[in-house]
């Protein structure tokens, strides 16, 4: 696992507020939590928000970075080794390819589509495209020089 923990990107942070406006829904899971990774204290940065009723779960791959507040911001926060049961309508990893290697990437989003309705995930070019349709219908979004996809498991 790479250890890029910090991020200040500005265009995962639209892609992060965006695809939850535009996808609306109930239940998420921050698989590399990212609302931590910027710093952020609530389910909000700026004028960028989620509705306060939205479960938000997370998985910690990163426990050294622990502080009460991402106890309040997240409704659970899972070791990377729980056997995660809960079934969520969108998964998002906004960078994966900052934190881990491609091989963990590709295990990740395999146990992701396995309990996920969509994942929205960053990506480094668009060959990632063709390999994320195996898990269903991929459509493809840009933010500034960033490629970004949603995933609809099918």
């Amino acid at each position: 696992m790479k250890k890029a923990y910090i991020s200040n990107d500005q265009s995962d942070t639209f892609f992060y507020f965006e695809i939850i406006k535009e996808t609306a829904p109930k239940s998420i899971l921050d698989a590399d939590m990212f609302l931590r990774r910027i710093g952020a204290i609530s389910k909000s940065v700026g004028d960028l928000s989620m509705t306060p009723h939205t479960l938000l779960d997370g998985i910690d791959f990163f426990p050294e970075y622990d502080f009460p507040i991402y106890h309040t911001i997240y409704d659970n926060i899972f070791d990377p080794k729980d056997d995660i049961v809960t079934k969520y309508d969108l998964s998002i990893l906004t960078s994966p390819m900052d934190i881990f290697s491609k091989d963990e990437t590709s295990k990740l989003i395999d146990r992701l589509s396995s309990i996920s309705s969509r994942i929205a995930l960053g990506i480094p070019d668009e060959k990632e495209l063709s390999l994320l349709s195996s898990y269903g219908k991929v459509t493809d979004l840009h933010v500034d020089d960033k490629l970004y996809a949603l995933v609809s498991i099918s």
